[in-house]
């Protein structure tokens, strides 16, 4: 097996085949064109504003042109042969004739089946196709034939079949749900693409997946399609649910989502014309993936993953998409791709289903694909979100299932080409997917991965230049809470709020790229119950970007951040005087502007400023409830401890990293603050009330710009790292102690934790060399102490510039280490 079909089997799963073999793809064609005698017009000669389509015996004829329906219109186009313009005025025409049973492609009912070329074309707005049976508005039935589509809406439209002929509803995967292009050559130009379904069919016997669910507003297999000054709005594709499980078989997996505006397959995409100023839309389209079936009692009776969901917006298999001109505005915006849940377990060591993976809110791309959007007046990927799906429920046998993985808010991109010159990647949004509930013996389910708010990159090929990436987000999915003695789940991790990936092929290239305000944020870990502790919280890495290598020149990171998730709360006092149990770890967070991992990375002429990473949140530790045989109240479950944090705006663990850069200032290594302590239970009126829990420590906070893991050499060339601040997390306060005759003590403070390098911090076997790179005004500082009875200790600041130990630091040229606090360096 190829590497990339093993890859895109392992990430994707293999589309199944439907009802037979899929039809092939064509990816080359003859086209052939004959000159028309004349050009025929058909008028339709009606046009109220409900139009009727009952006519059912028209037969067409040589040489005609008056037809009584839209639908006769386009029987006689086909009859002809090519060439004809159908004219529709202002006005809807309904689609009302059933679908035959079994698809039919002679546009006798259901929808409209083209088989020659013809232009249909009406007044814009005012002139609509809208179809009301269970079919989809329009299908291409001959390939590599021209049919242009001019100043329509084309909406209704509700396929449940993959367009082939005799297949009944719901026994293949459904495609194109407004149009089904097979092999043409469509333009679409002032035309309307709206509220079109296609809907995948449940599995409904054991063994049986959901079916998929392709194209909700246009489906192109092979040929072209041409969109000039168009919109595909408000489309979707929903995939059916697998199957549940039988007493000897397995639940089946839900069905695949793709495309809810448009899915391409080996078809050539083009925006834009070759002259003047085009504008296109894909605007609230969604994509679904269906929920896996769920377990019962058996031998191998296990629930099933959910669906994955791919490009809301757009989903491009192996084809490219490009400009007509250098004129053209593309706006994908508020798109969504949802991945279906994993399915329940069953009994007797049947496991749950994780929750599907999303990927591509606005865009997808995979398999060779190219995506090219250059234009000189932008493109604009806005507000667009994918999240995972939901992992399955546990049981009194097994653990919930893990959260579906969501990758690239706005763009997402597999062993694929994105190609980016001007424009927006803004407000977009991953989301891993909630881990499956527990049981009352077993564990709840890990949050989902969430990958690059903005875009993400998995293997291929990246250039973008001159792109504004603000304000996106991912968000790891958030650790089920525990139900009874079994474990709460943990937060989900989350990479590279703005931007993340990986390529085995190429460096990703960024030139005069602005990355702005995104957020990184690993998931909330689940509450502990009954004495069972607090989950950690997911780590967060890159608040701006996440590479392996990565060249990047000019440009700014700014005010980006890494947050890791909070840790669970603790359970209160169990039962059989359980006691209560202590608050989660916070989540590790690292690189406010950049992580890197594992390759070379070069950085030269951007501004990175104002970043921030932050460990997140300890848990609070668990109520005490209950008393002692005396009478007395018992003692609350201690804080959780702060998460750790390295670089508040660097993180590199990579072989190497060379740095030019104007300035890196005021970047933020903040450490978690450790949880409050769990209050003290009541005594009686003659007892002591319980103690407090003690509050959980802060968190380590290194490298307040940089930090160099271990073995790698980091070359910084005229890279001043000025006020930079690393900060140790503060220590929780101790719980509230229990009333009674005498009221409980506070519980002791947590410790605040140790801040080292406020500049940078060395790992041990790690290299910087500063070579005319000063190092003024960067602090470092310990975390403060927790209140309580006692007191707890506040952390210490060392190397307020550099902090090194087992590590080396070499300067050269002109460099300054100075006015740093509370000292320049701490060394060998």
């Amino acid at each position: 097996m190829s590497f990339t079909n093993f890859w895109k089997r392992q990430r994707w799963g293999t589309r199944r085949p439907a009802g037979g073999a899929r039809r092939s793809v064509r990816t080359q064609s003859t086209r052939l064109r004959l000159e028309c005698l004349e050009d025929r017009s058909l008028l339709s000669i009606l046009a109220p504003t409900t139009f009727l389509d009952n006519n059912t015996t028209f037969v067409p004829t040589a040489g005609n042109t008056v037809v009584p329906t839209l639908r006769d219109a386009v029987i006689q186009a086909n009859f002809d042969g090519g060439g004809d313009i159908i004219k529709l005025r202002a006005g809807t025409y309904n689609l009302t004739i059933p679908n035959a049973p079994g698809q039919e492609n002679a546009s006798a009912t259901g929808d409209l089946d083209i088989t020659a070329p013809v232009t249909i074309q009406g007044l814009g707005a005012l002139t609509v196709i809208n179809q009301t049976q269970l079919d989809r508005v329009l299908q291409v039935v001959t390939p590599d034939i021209d049919v242009t589509l001019k100043n329509l809406v084309i909406q209704g439209g509700h396929a449940v079949d993959d367009g082939s002929s005799g297949v009944l509803p719901g026994t293949t995967s459904a495609e194109g749900g407004g149009i089904y292009n097979d092999g043409g050559y469509l333009t679409l130009t002032g035309v309307t693409v709206r509220n079109n379904y296609a809907i995948g069919g449940n599995g409904t016997v054991p063994g049986a997946s959901g079916m998929d669910a392709l194209g909700g507003g246009v489906y192109c297999a092979g040929g072209g399609l041409t969109l000039i000054n168009s919109a595909i709005n408000n489309n979707t594709v929903t995939a059916g649910h697998g199957a549940n499980a039988s007493s000897h078989s397995n639940a089946s997996p839900g069905g695949m989502a793709e495309g809810g505006g448009l899915y391409a397959d080996a078809a050539t995409v083009t925006l834009g014309q070759s002259s003047g100023v085009t504008f296109n839309n894909f605007l609230g389209n969604r994509a679904v993936g269906g929920a896996g079936g769920g377990g019962t009692r058996g031998p191998t009776a296990a629930g099933a993953a959910g669906g994955v969901a791919l490009g809301g917006g757009l989903y491009l298999d192996g084809s490219p998409l490009g400009l007509g001109n250098n004129f053209v505005v593309v706006t994908v915006q508020g798109n969504s791709a949802t991945g279906g849940a994993g399915g329940h377990d069953g009994s007797g060591g049947n496991l749950p289903g994780n929750g599907g993976q999303a990927a591509g809110g606005g865009i997808f791309a995979i398999d060779s694909a190219s995506l090219t959007l250059t234009a000189l007046t932008g493109a604009a990927v806005l507000g667009n979100q994918a999240t995972g799906g939901a992992g399955g429920t546990g049981s009194a046998s097994n653990d919930g299932g893990t959260g579906g993985e969501a990758d690239g808010g706005g763009i997402a991109g597999a062993l694929s080409t994105l190609t980016l010159r001007g424009g927006l990647i803004v407000g977009n949004q991953a989301d891993g997917g909630a881990g499956g509930a527990a049981s009352a013996v077993n564990a709840g389910g890990a949050g989902g991965i969430a990958e690059g708010g903005g875009l993400w990159l998995g293997d291929g090929w990246l250039s973008l230049t001159s792109v504004t990436v603000a304000s996106n987000r991912a968000v790891g999915g958030n650790g089920a809470n525990a139900v009874g003695v079994g474990a709460a789940g943990d937060g989900g991790a989350a990479y590279g709020g703005g931007v993340s990936g990986f390529s085995t092929v190429s460096t990703p290239t960024l030139t005069n790229v602005s990355v702005v305000g995104n957020l990184v944020q690993g998931g909330r870990g689940g509450a502990g119950i009954n004495g069972v502790g607090g989950a950690t919280g997911g780590s967060a890495w890159g608040g701006g970007l996440d590479f392996d290598d990565l060249t990047l020149s000019g440009g700014a990171i700014t005010g980006n951040r890494a947050i890791g998730g909070a840790g669970g709360a603790g359970g209160p006092t169990g039962v059989a005087s359980t006691p209560p149990s202590a608050g989660g770890t916070g989540g590790f967070a690292a690189g406010g502007a950049l992580a890197t991992f594992a390759g070379t990375v070069s950085l030269s002429g951007a501004v990175i400023d104002a970043n921030s990473a932050t460990g997140g949140s300890g848990g609070t530790g668990g109520k005490a409830t209950g008393r002692t045989i005396s009478g007395n109240g018992t003692t609350g479950g201690t804080g959780g401890g702060g998460g750790a944090v390295q670089g508040g705006a660097l993180y590199l663990s990579c072989a190497t990293a060379t740095l030019s850069l104007p300035a890196m200032a005021g970047n933020v290594a903040q450490g978690g603050s450790g949880g409050a302590g769990g209050s003290g239970s009541s005594g009686t009126s003659i007892s002591v009330g319980g103690q407090g829990g003690g509050g959980g420590p802060g968190g380590l906070a290194q490298g307040g710009a940089v930090f160099n893991t271990a073995g790698d050499i980091a070359t910084l060339y005229s890279s001043p790292l000025l006020a930079n601040v690393a900060r140790g997390g503060n220590g929780g306060w101790g719980g509230l102690g229990g009333l009674g005759r005498h009221l409980g003590a506070l519980g002791p403070g947590g410790t605040g934790n140790d801040a080292q390098g406020g500049g940078a911090f060395l790992d041990t076997g790690s290299t910087l060399d500063l070579y005319s790179s000063n190092v003024v005004g960067n602090v470092a500082a310990g975390g403060v102490l927790g209140i309580g009875h006692p007191y707890g200790t506040s952390g210490t600041g060392s190397g307020g510039g550099v902090y090194f130990v087992g590590a080396s630091l070499n300067e050269f040229g002109s460099t300054l280490i100075a006015g740093n606090c509370p000292n320049n360096t701490i060394g060998p």
